[in-house]
């Protein structure tokens, strides 16, 4: 027996902590153990994080990638591996359990004397009962990835053996390989084991039952060792968990009986009983259960490479991350690591070539691999047979991939369907291409952050799971019935409902993957657990998905139609278009303002109409209740709600253009309010009180209206001129008179209704209040006049990057976000989810509207083809995992819109990242450089918020909400569990200013009566252009404006910008630390006693004094504040 051996010194699984490898990797403690681990002295070995970053700066190339990347995979293989070291004691632990499974006594089984109610028995031909006369194992032997020393950690970190326990051949006859009875004798037998282990008490904590590879009706037995069965045998530091897998010999049954092209399963219909349908899942499973020894063999042989073992390694934990393993008719680690040993014997790689290389070679080949096209097979060995080219495409007829063994008779991918391999593929696209990519963060893409199914779709619905009296009224073939014997009932469901929804959906979606819920071990004592619900999830194409009208063959393709009809199940109708057509075509009415739930609608009614036992109510979807979010109380809550801003902004745009008396043409108007890109939290509407007395306003559903107007800005750009004065004052002077002007002649012409500021002029017209600011590119140069040492100064003042900031960078974002919510039909409403949940978590002011639009646009932007959210549920979940995941300490985040940073220009912006690192004070904590930026003004939008303890509290929001969110997937997506992503923990806060809505101004345009002073009745016979009206009045903003610039040094503010009710406070952790009494500030510090043994004297410390302070904070409040109540803190 191969000696087995683990690490005594075993460290928590990366995927229950993948943080940790990350930052195992950036430490020199890292760079020690790599160096261990490759053998070689300190001063040889690969650079630590910090050396490669010098590296990188004086030469970004290749050997500095790969470098790194090798530097990562010996971290990450030294964090996973299970060293088999130290377990001696484990060879006669394992010893005892043979001696105690070769002692069972022979005796007749049958089910009513096992008495399992755990391992129910097929019995497909019940003329006579099923008898097992039990025998002791014929061997067991140790397989799979503990015997060939390539496994790695578990996710509950225990030590996990596979073992086959073969079963005699005495113990069949020659055709129990038909009707179940193969199936129904190892139950049997399982049965026996498992009982037997049950009583020994002194060794098993527990056995279970499992499916083998997701297959209930496959079940094998999980036995977990004692703890004081382990001490005993010397093993301390590990869990041991062992599978019996239950094998057979391949002499047990005739071989050539289960080729796929075999039938094995006898119909119990009469009607039926002389069709003959083959059989090839049913065949495959009794060839897996004699190929286990095999295919060990001939894996240990590849194992003496030490790349090999490496490599196998490496796609395990590939395959774990994505949770491939996990899915009934997926690829696991164990079926990558037998196409490595074909890449291998087909010699795409050598023994000799780094493990890294052997990952990539294995990604290219699936990336390219047209299962449709080309099958793939080892080199038949001496036993087995040889594979003509007829018996090739019987494989092909009967499996949707064909991937044999060395045998020539088994299909390693018998289970795998296309749709899961499609799933793999871009997968496995999205792998190689940040492995051959230059950022040194795509390492953690690959193999450390998880890629769950939740991620990888843009929606997805969940179908109850049935049974067979359910779906017996919906099959009516002889075929469908004896397909559900040939791969079980829930594969069959699963099977249908993915190709019933790809068929109704057609264009709507690129992808419909449907998979099995999660499966469970249970005890031999219950029963087997439920059918399984079948999720569905699907990524949209967002050119088609939201159409109302589904339109089918032309109405004279007779057998066509039939077909289209039978589809819609009478839903279908005979239309004439616009352009002369007529055809079968399918209209969805009542969703001219909810298109978003068109795909619901459809997922509900085409499952009902086929299988009318799915109630539509039972089908639930992730779309259906996160959308809510977007709603909020007295705004429009239908995203496609429409909007006359842009037909209002073009008429005024014309007017501008047109006014001929100004001193200088108007060559650019630019509008960069949020709502202009479609990103504004608040949906806009018309305001009743926003109308020219000129100008017709239409019916209003709401008799009070808000007096505030939200203004629209607008920069106004006039021709180049040399006039323009050269001082700061001056400059905003003539600028005043450009909006005098401007003011003047819109009133004189066009009767529009304008108030003017010294810093801009507003236009109320048509329902909107437009607020035009005018830009110079004089500006800039005003302000950076300074020459020698002061120039350098005043480039990083925070005067200057504001006014670079709104004069030059804000034009550009408002294009370039513009542009992507053009391009992407979910990017705004997934920027407006974003904004709720910074809203419901009171982080409103930590992050601009920028600042947002900045990170879901990264995310939109570094997105292959096959990944960009076309959700807002993926959006939110991609979103919130690049705030958790990214690095922000010692990585900037790139947003490059147009692809324009070069090599040198992202080395650049990392040159001047690492140069601002040095400095913390004024270093930004949240680093986001984009391509509109100039090198000397860089991160402007966050240059001087969030706080790096905002950030912190971010980052943690961010990764709980996001897990939050996978659990409500996974979970089946109820009504209320997304909300929990979106709760707010207030026990973080040390203090609360609950202020007076009465006194403060709603967002909202409709207000009840004495809710707010501010508002007007709406009447119609009042003039509503006469109501005096206030544009950009906002005392809660003014108010957290100057709490937090006069008590920056000691609190942070946090306040939900919706609801507006409460301004929370949490004190600084340095707040209260004792500092020298000082008199300026004696009125906010309480002097601490003296206590000096000697007599001297001594300083006086003191503290803020908390209550002088909240006092100050109430008289600056005024009547806005109603109270300010203390909290006590649970951290």
């Amino acid at each position: 027996m191969v000696k087995m051996a683990f690490s005594k010194n075993s460290a928590k699984s990366i995927f229950e902590s993948s943080e940790r490898i990350a930052k195992m990797i950036s430490t020199s403690d890292a760079h020690e153990k790599s160096s261990k681990l490759r053998g070689v002295p300190p001063k040889y070995a690969l650079p630590n994080d910090s050396e490669l970053h010098h590296l990188h700066a004086a030469d970004p190339n290749v050997s500095y990638r790969s470098s790194f990347f090798r530097l990562q995979i010996d971290t990450l293989l030294q964090s996973i591996c299970d060293d088999q070291e130290g377990l001696d004691g484990l060879q006669k632990l394992l010893f005892d359990l043979k001696t105690h499974i070769e002692s069972i006594d022979k005796q007749q089984v049958t089910e009513k004397l096992l008495q399992v109610q755990g391992l129910p028995i097929h019995n497909h031909i019940k003329r006579k009962e099923i008898v097992l006369a039990f025998q002791k194992p014929s061997r067991i032997d140790i397989i799979g990835n503990f015997i060939l020393k390539n496994s790695i950690k578990s996710s509950n970190n225990a030590l996990v053996i596979d073992i086959t326990v073969e079963i005699p051949s005495s113990c069949f006859v020659p055709k129990d390989f038909k009707d179940f009875r193969y199936a129904d004798k190892r139950k049997l037998y399982l049965g026996v084991l498992v009982s037997k282990l049950e009583i020994m008490d002194q060794f098993v904590e527990s056995a279970h039952l499992a499916p083998f590879r997701g297959e209930y009706e496959k079940p094998i037995a999980v036995v977990r060792i004692q703890k004081e069965a382990l001490r005993r045998h010397k093993i301390t530091e590990v869990d041991v968990q062992l599978r019996l897998i239950p094998s057979i010999t391949m002499d047990t049954f005739k071989l050539g009986k289960l080729a796929p092209s075999r039938s094995n399963i006898r119909h119990c219909a009469a009607a039926d009983s002389g069709s003959l349908y083959q059989t090839p899942l049913y065949n495959n499973a009794i060839l897996e259960d004699m190929m286990f020894r095999r295919h060990t063999r001939e894996l240990h042989v590849a194992m003496k490479s030490p790349s090999f073992t490496e490599a196998c390694r490496l796609v395990k934990v590939w395959v774990r991350q994505r949770e491939f393993d996990k899915e009934i008719d997926s690829i696991n680690g164990f079926l990558l690591c037998m196409l490595l040993l074909y890449l291998q014997a087909k010699q795409e790689f050598s023994a000799e070539v780094s493990s890294e290389q052997m990952v990539k070679v294995l990604m290219h080949f699936v990336t390219t691999l047209d299962f449709e096209k080309q099958s793939i097979a080892f080199t038949t060995a001496e036993d087995g047979v040889e594979v003509t080219g007829e018996g090739m495409r019987a494989f092909q007829a009967a499996f949707q991939l064909v991937f044999l063994d060395s045998s020539g008779r088994y299909n390693l991918f018998g289970r795998i369907s296309h749709a899961a391999w499609a799933e793999i593929q871009m997968e496995a696209w999205n792998s190689l291409h940040l492995m051959q990519s230059e950022s040194i963060e795509d390492f953690r893409q690959v193999f450390i952050h998880r890629s769950k199914i939740w991620t990888r779709y843009d929606q997805f619905c969940w179908i109850p799971a049935v049974d067979a009296a359910d779906i017996a009224d919906a099959i009516h073939s002889a075929e469908e019935r004896h397909d559900i014997l040939d791969m079980g009932l829930e594969r069959f469901w699963k099977n249908k409902v993915q190709a019933l929804l790809h068929e109704a959906l057609s264009n709507r979606v690129t992808s419909v993957r449907a998979v099995l819920d999660v499966c469970v071990e249970w005890k031999a004592s219950d029963a087997v657990p439920p059918s399984r619900k079948v999720v569905v999830g699907l990524r949209i194409d967002p050119a088609n998905a939201w159409r109302l009208v589904d339109r089918g063959p032309p109405n004279d393709d007779k057998v066509e139609c039939v077909k289209y009809r039978q589809l819609w199940k009478g839903l279908s109708d005979v239309r004439r278009f616009k352009d002369g057509s007529i055809v079968e075509s399918v209209v969805w009415d009542g969703l001219d303002e909810k298109k978003h739930m068109v795909i619901d609608r459809i997922v509900r009614y085409i499952i009902h109409a086929h299988y009318p036992h799915v109630q539509p109510q039972s089908i639930s979807s992730s779309n259906q209740y996160i959308q809510t979010a977007l709603h909020i109380d007295g705004f429009p809550s239908d995203l496609a709600a429409p909007s006359n801003l842009h037909i209002v902004f073009s008429n005024l745009c014309k007017l501008l253009r047109d006014l001929d008396s100004l001193p200088l043409q108007i060559s650019g108007i630019i509008p960069v309010h949020p709502s202009f890109r479609n990103t504004n939290l608040y949906p806009l509407q018309q305001h009743p009180l926003a109308y020219a007395k000129s100008e017709t306003i239409g019916s209003i559903p709401f008799t009070q209206a808000s007096t505030v107007l939200e203004p629209l800005t607008i920069h106004l750009h006039f021709e180049k001129s040399s006039s323009w004065p050269t001082e700061i004052e001056a400059l905003q002077h003539c600028k005043t008179g450009f909006y005098v002007n401007i003011a003047n002649e819109l009133q004189a012409q066009y009767q529009m209704r304008c108030a003017v500021a010294t810093d801009c002029v507003d236009v109320i017209t048509t329902g909107y209040a437009f607020r035009l600011v005018v830009r110079t590119e004089r500006e800039l140069a005003v302000i950076a006049g300074a020459q020698g040492p002061r120039k350098l100064a005043i480039l990083n003042s925070p005067k200057y990057i504001e006014t670079k900031r709104e004069t030059e960078y804000l034009p550009k974002h408002a294009n370039k976000i513009h542009a992507l919510s053009t391009r992407f039909t979910a990017f705004g409403p997934t920027v407006r989810l974003l904004q709720r949940w910074l809203c419901e978590k009171c982080l409103s002011n930590s992050l601009r509207i920028e600042v947002v639009e900045l990170l879901v646009a990264y995310v939109f932007i570094n997105s292959s083809s096959t990944t960009v959210p076309q959700s807002i549920v993926s959006g939110l979940l991609k979103s919130l995992r690049l705030i958790s995941d990214h690095d922000w300490r010692h990585f900037p985040l790139l947003v490059d819109f147009d692809t324009t940073l070069d090599k040198e220009g992202r080395r650049e912006i990392h040159k001047r990242f690492d140069a601002s690192r040095s400095s913390p004070s004024t270093h930004p904590a949240l680093y986001i450089a984009s391509d509109y930026e100039d090198m000397d003004c860089l991160s402007s939008w966050t240059r001087f918020e969030p706080e790096r303890v905002v950030l912190q509290r971010l980052v943690s929001m961010a990764g709980q909400s996001h897990q939050i969110l996978l659990r409500w997937f996974s979970r089946g997506c109820s009504s209320t569990g997304w909300k929990q992503a979106f709760r707010l923990p207030e026990h973080d806060f040390d203090a609360a200013i609950q202020l007076h809505l009465r006194k403060l101004p709603s967002k909202r345009i409709q207000v009840e009566e004495r809710s707010t002073c501010f508002s007007a009745p709406t009447y119609k016979n009042l003039d509503l252009s006469s109501v005096p009206v206030m544009i950009g009045f906002d005392p809660f903003q003014m108010l957290l404006s100057d709490l937090q610039s006069q008590y920056k040094s000691i609190a942070l503010f946090f306040v939900n910008d919706i609801k507006r009710d409460v301004i929370h406070i949490t004190w600084k952790p340095a707040t209260f630390l004792p500092a020298k009494f000082r008199a300026i500030a004696s009125n906010e510090l309480i002097p601490l006693p003296q206590v000096d043994g000697s007599g001297d004297s001594v300083r006086t410390l003191a503290v803020p004094n908390m209550f002088q302070l909240l006092s100050e904070i109430q008289s600056a409040g005024g009547d806005m504040i109603e109270s300010i109540k203390l909290k006590i803190s649970r951290r």
